[in-house]
This record gives structure tokens, sequence and C-alpha cells, in this order.
């Protein structure tokens, strides 16, 4: 997140050898750090990562895993863009929401649906005053991005690059729609 001066040109390179990078010594938070790092680096520089992050999510010899990364990488990398943090901080996502992402099982969903009455609690006024000072909102820096660069590129693909990726891969085909319309959906929360 230091933003060198040449990160524009060689940007792409970087998430190339990012997501390409496989674990072979067993480190440890191996895939939450290359996970993370690809999302700063997409919000960092989001002309030059998302496109490649999207041919490669279409490339024909990307395994199942690498697909989800770089798709997930570009929906993170939304998140911060728009100033929301990464998906998995957020904890103002409606109980529907964490279920559906974060898994209805998962000690992350749990907390979620805990919180969530401290939290209606924290924000509701009493007696005529706001007992906390109000937050300055962030710009959206990911509003000028959306259409453009985001969500119509990857719904483009989808439907050019739909018909040969099934036919590749059958079995993925499924996990891969849901993926991509998740992402898509999370496009335009991000836009708004």
């Amino acid at each position: 997140r230091g933003r060198p001066a040449d990160l524009k040109d060689v940007a792409r390179d970087l998430a190339h050898a990012i997501l390409a990078t496989e674990n072979r010594f067993d480190l440890e938070d191996f895939s939450e750090k290359s996970r993370t790092s690809l999302a700063a680096l997409t919000a960092c520089r989001p002309v030059e990562v998302v496109r490649y992050l999207q041919l490669s999510f279409f490339d024909k010899e990307l395994g199942l895993n690498k697909r989800l990364d770089a798709l997930q990488a570009m929906v993170d990398g939304a998140y911060e863009l728009a100033g929301r943090g990464r998906l998995a901080e957020n904890e103002d996502m409606p109980d529907g929401t964490a279920k559906a992402l974060l898994g209805v099982g998962s000690t992350r969903s749990r907390k979620l649906l805990d919180t969530s009455d401290t939290k209606v609690l924290e924000r509701t006024r009493r007696w005529g005053y706001r007992r906390t000072a109000l937050q300055p909102s962030s710009p959206n820096l990911f509003a000028q991005h959306a259409a453009s660069l985001f969500f119509f590129p990857l719904l483009r693909g989808i439907v050019e690059h739909w018909a040969p990726l099934q036919k590749r891969h059958p079995h993925h085909a499924t996990v891969l729609r849901a993926r991509a319309v998740h992402a898509l959906a999370g496009f335009l929360d991000c836009a708004s």
C-alpha cells in the first residue's frame, strides 16, 4: 500500500505473480495474505489489475481456485475503493447477507448476528442528542469505475465466454456462475 512510483507499470505483472504463486512450503495464512495483497493491489491500481483479473477469470487453463481468487480480489478491491473496507471486516451487513456470504455455521456470521442488537442500540438517538460524533464520510472512489471497468466487462465476458467455459469445465460451471453473479451484485452494492 506504499504506492511506489512504478506501480502503474508493474501492477499487471505483480497481479499475475500473486495469482500464480502456490503455497509449496505450507506457509501459515498464505491464501489469506495472497488474497488481501491482490485486493490491495486492485484497490491501488484498478484499471490495470481488474482487466487482468477479468481475463484470468475466463482463461481456459486456469483452475477453479485461481478463478475464484481473481473474482474475489475484484470484489474485495471494489469494497476497498468504495470506502467500506474488506467485505469480511464489514460488520454492517444485514443478517441475510451474512448468512449467504459468510456461511450460516461460521463464527463470523454468528458474531454478526449477535452484535446486530448492540449496533441498533449504539445508533439509536436518545433524548435528542447523539452520544458519539458522526464519522466523516469518505468519498466513493469505486463509483467512477463501477460500470466501465468492473460491472459491464465482467457481464460481457460471462455472455461471450460462458459456453466454451461450460464445455471445458462442466462440473465447475454452477459454482463459477453463482460466484460471478455474486460479484456483480457486490459491484452494484459498492456503486451505490
